[in-house]
């Protein structure tokens, strides 16, 4: 049976939880986050099961000091959530794959057939289509068929043959990592870098985010299917969530659920719920909102764009099937790992340091040369 304060508990969690994400300085992820705070908070709205609301409380506590600490500059907790909004974990990244995971829409396409006929779970699995196979040969470094192992006195069993093949293209596909709409991809390059540094933006580095994602995005809206709810942000022209320019930082209410005088088992739900509250509640409330600055933004953005890979050539669904296209693989110039990206001016080191590592390596240079020459 639930408490008398569980409704006015959960409504301010909620609220708490929405004003923390209205904080993020990602107009797209924090768009993210409060869909999908809403989403979460929907599904559980008709749970009658006591400890999966438990449960459910401690996930939210959790997200919400997860929030909190990225708005006070952690760096883990900001990038967490970045990956997670722009599609490199979670289920954006399922949402986004999903395209390129889809059966041949070709007509003459056929599934492979089963190793034992009339058995289906023994058929292996379908071929990738080619940008997928490139992405994962160059940037996981895999093959796209594993090393089967050879029974000494018996062949290889069919079924155990079809479960290895299947095995390994799950490993595969959920470390898969896949281009971002173009449009998105400009948008962080353009947030990546100064105004007026005059850095070209990535013309083909990416599939357009409707002749990729569009159709089917409507489609799902209409239904209202999971899938609109948590690629919604990504669109180009979907309405934003706007910044919250107050700070609120009313204290959340006591847990119904948190006695510490109860007689439960200490690895019950509901004592960890009070270990939640009384640890990081305190150290959140002490510390304010950290505005970050502009150079601190840039270097997030870049390091996410390390993260994502681009490619030539993906222009629509059907043309990922085309085997005369040409795919190109490469790192925007925006991204840290780029060797041609171009300094900001508050990037580069000063005079002194500059002329100190200039003498250093002068330096060095000399000592090898002296140590050749010493050298039998």
């Amino acid at each position: 049976m639930q408490s008398v304060h569980h409704g006015h508990y959960v409504k301010s969690l909620y609220r708490r939880l929405l004003s923390e994400a209205g904080l993020f300085f990602d107009s797209r992820a924090r768009t993210f986050m409060v869909n999908r705070i809403k989403h979460r908070f929907r599904e559980c709205q008709r749970l009658n099961d006591l400890d999966r609301i438990k449960t459910k409380i401690i996930e939210g506590r959790k997200y919400l000091h997860s929030i909190e600490r990225a708005n006070i500059n952690d760096q883990k907790c900001v990038m967490r959530i970045l990956r997670a909004a722009y599609g490199r974990t979670g289920k954006v990244r399922h949402y986004i794959l999903m395209p390129y995971i889809e059966p041949n829409p070709a007509s003459s396409f056929r599934n492979p057939e089963p190793f034992y006929p009339h058995i289906p779970h023994t058929a292996p699995p379908a071929p990738l289509c080619p940008p997928l196979q490139i992405l994962i040969t160059q940037l996981q470094n895999k093959k796209l068929e594993p090393e089967l192992p050879e029974p000494r006195y018996k062949p290889l069993h069919l079924g155990r043959k079809a479960n290895l093949l299947w095995a390994w293209r799950s490993k595969l596909l959920s470390k898969a990592q896949v281009p971002l709409p173009l449009e998105i991809l400009n948008e962080l390059e353009s947030n990546a870098t100064l105004p007026n540094l005059g850095v070209n933006l990535t013309v083909d580095g990416g599939p357009r985010w409707e002749m990729m994602y569009g159709p089917r995005q409507r489609k799902y809206q209409r239904e209202r299917n999971e899938q609109f709810i948590f690629l919604a942000h990504l669109d180009p022209h979907a309405p934003l969530v706007p910044r919250n320019k107050l700070q609120r930082r009313l204290p959340l209410p006591m847990s119904p659920y948190s006695n510490p005088f109860s007689t439960v088992s200490p690895f019950s739900t509901a004592y960890m719920l009070g270990l939640i509250e009384e640890n990081n509640n305190d150290e959140i409330e002490t510390k304010h909102l950290t505005e970050l600055k502009p150079r601190q933004i840039r270097r997030y953005y870049q390091r996410l764009l390390s993260e994502i890979p681009c490619m030539t050539g993906l222009s629509s669904r059907e043309m990922l099937w085309d085997s005369n296209q040409k795919y190109t693989l490469f790192t925007s110039l925006a991204s840290v790992s780029s060797p041609r990206r171009t300094l900001s001016g508050d990037e580069l080191p000063c005079e002194d340091v500059m002329e100190q590592s200039i003498a250093s390596s002068g330096n060095k240079r000399k000592q090898s040369k002296h140590k050749k020459k010493q050298a039998p």
